[in-house]
């Protein structure tokens, strides 16, 4: 199931007038890419990087143009990989129309034009390669580029040294009390839906991490109630995680290790979560995940370890 999204026809039309562009196809309507782009023409960031075809490289630069920013766009284009969605390859741009592309938007053309080189060393393990990763030294040069706060930078740079690394799992292990729904950035469908941040967070209660969200949504907030309600009804769910790629969005209550829940939406491609579809509840300690109907026991999954299954409660 795609996590919800927000359709045209609920925005206002002086707002689907400025970021149309952004609603050309269903991906715009629940990505982060417009809410990257609203932080840089604000001033919250020094530069943004979004993603789209090729061809809105003109309309991009027209609407940032008016709102005194500049665009670069990526030499490389980026090729999905067709049996894992959190995979993808890069290759020299060819500028078809419809071939998927980065653009970076910034105030500064140096900044603009630096940002883009950088990016384009940290994919050149992928060029026309599935499976390459990115090149994780350059990532932390490109993090500051975009102005990440540097406690995650920091945290970015303990945790890449594990090629496995769940940036996620190091996130909810540093978050001491209840995580924040401002810093809601998990791996569970590309990209990321609705998210007012666009890095890993050192913890889901980072203090800048917060910060630099609760701003953006001021600002879009006073832009379109309509969009900034969306978002918030999207990050304020608890998430059952697994790992990446792997969770269940619960969309109820939670009261320590349990969960009581109307509906759910699977993120996953274990076949075993798909049980999550016909409970209510789920109990959690450091050794299962328990499944139940009401009352009734629909199944228990074992944890391989403490992490392998938390509940992450965003509301």
């Amino acid at each position: 199931m795609v996590p919800m999204r927000i359709e045209r026809e609920h925005l206002s039309p002086e707002f689907v007038r400025r970021y149309g562009l952004f609603f050309t196809e269903p991906r715009y309507v629940h990505d982060n890419s417009l809410n990257e782009f609203i932080a840089v023409t604000h001033g919250l960031k020094p530069c943004a990087r979004v993603q789209g075809p090729f061809r809105l490289l003109g309309q991009i630069q027209e609407l940032a143009g008016t709102m005194g920013c500049v665009v670069h766009h990526s030499r490389f284009a980026r090729v999905r990989n067709p049996d894992n969605p959190f995979d993808y390859a890069v290759s020299p741009l060819r500028r078809h129309p419809q071939e998927e592309v980065y653009f970076y938007v910034s105030r500064d053309e140096d900044i603009a034009r630096r940002t883009r080189d950088i990016d384009h060393e940290v994919h050149a393990p992928m060029m026309n390669r599935f499976g390459g990763g990115l090149d994780k030294e350059r990532c932390v040069d490109f993090g500051r580029a975009l102005g990440y706060p540097s406690c995650c930078i920091e945290s970015f740079q303990k945790a890449r040294r594990d090629a496995q690394c769940d940036y996620a799992r190091v996130a909810y292990g540093n978050t001491p009390g209840k995580p924040s729904f401002l810093t809601h950035y998990l791996d569970l469908s590309m990209p990321v839906p609705f998210a007012l941040i666009s890095h890993y967070p050192c913890s889901f209660s980072c203090a800048r991490s917060v910060a630099f969200a609760d701003r953006l949504l001021a600002i879009i907030r006073e832009e379109e109630e309509g969009y900034a309600r969306a978002i918030e009804e999207n990050l304020r769910v608890p998430v059952l995680y697994f790992g990446v790629g792997k969770g269940i969005r619960l969309h109820g209550n939670v009261q320590g290790g349990e969960v009581l829940y109307e509906r759910c939406e699977v993120l996953s491609p274990q076949k075993e979560h798909k049980l999550f579809t016909r409970g209510n509840r789920v109990t959690v300690d450091d050794r299962r995940v328990r499944v139940f109907d009401r009352d009734q026991l629909l199944g228990t999954l074992t944890k391989a370890d403490r992490y392998n299954g938390v509940i992450i409660d965003f509301t």
